[in-house]
């Protein structure tokens, strides 16, 4: 097995874990949303939070929390 290919699981492992930790949390203030992305993007993203060192939730949370930034400045200035 390739180191990259041990890495993958691992990473896919850690996700699964996650995503069974927040399903089964009690957590009223926490929602989870699937997103559907081309495969090139979502390969992108990969890339960028390993640069980052950061998750591929968090850099979609920045990205939602940039965009609803934008759109209330937008609105505001209306």
């Amino acid at each position: 097995m390739t180191d990259k290919k041990i890495l993958k699981e691992h990473e896919m492992e850690k996700n699964e874990r996650t995503l069974n930790k927040v399903l089964s949390s009690k957590r009223r203030g926490l929602r989870f949303v699937g997103v559907f992305l081309p495969v090139e993007m979502f390969g992108e993203l990969e890339k960028i939070a390993r640069e980052e060192e950061r998750t591929i939730s968090q850099l979609v949370r920045l990205a939602v929390r940039k965009y609803l930034e934008r759109r209330k400045n937008a609105e505001a200035e209306k």
